[in-house]
């Protein structure tokens, strides 16, 4: 009965312990430029602004660091929606695509390393639906990838299959 009157007795006390973190930085000079959409901020003096991406990783250094409102490095390059059937797949698997952008995505199979398993490249031209067919009789149990990616390469989506014999 203490243990509940104490825990009464401090929660009005622990909800004002709440802190507000905000950036700051203690530089040399700087100033900040805004024109319609667009703001500028710099600061001068700092030793080290750097930002590191890997993969679906972003790292940014220094105390320049960007507000992330806009379009991030995490964000698909084109915007569709797909499924996949039927997943966990045995002999083949079907990804239908949907999108209301113009674009041509090229869709390969490559395994958890990253290496094409050669069964074909296939070719979605968008806006539209396009449906897509994988024969997946011919691998291995395992997770393998659906690559996404246009015409110069940049990869667009990953759609993971699981296949079970």
């Amino acid at each position: 009965m203490k243990n509940l009157l104490l825990l009464f007795c401090l929660a009005p006390a622990l909800s004002f312990a709440q802190n507000t973190l905000s950036r700051q930085v203690i530089g040399s000079g700087g100033g900040v430029a805004a024109s319609g959409n667009v703001s500028l901020s710099y600061t001068l003096g700092e030793a080290v602004t750097a930002t590191v991406t890997s993969g679906s990783f972003t790292l940014t250094q220094g105390f320049q660091q960007p507000d992330l409102t806009g379009p991030s490095a995490n964000d698909p390059l084109i915007r569709i929606d797909y499924q996949v059937y039927p997943n966990p797949a045995n002999d083949w698997v079907e990804i239908r695509l949907v999108s209301d952008r113009v674009a041509e995505l090229h869709a390969s199979v490559v395994d958890m390393a990253g290496r094409d398993l050669k069964l074909g490249e296939q070719i979605a031209r968008l806006p539209g639906e396009v449906t897509l067919r994988f024969d997946m009789s011919g691998l291995s149990e395992a997770t393998y990838l659906v690559r996404l990616s246009t015409p110069d390469g940049k990869e667009a989506h990953a759609v993971r299959v699981q296949v079970f014999h």
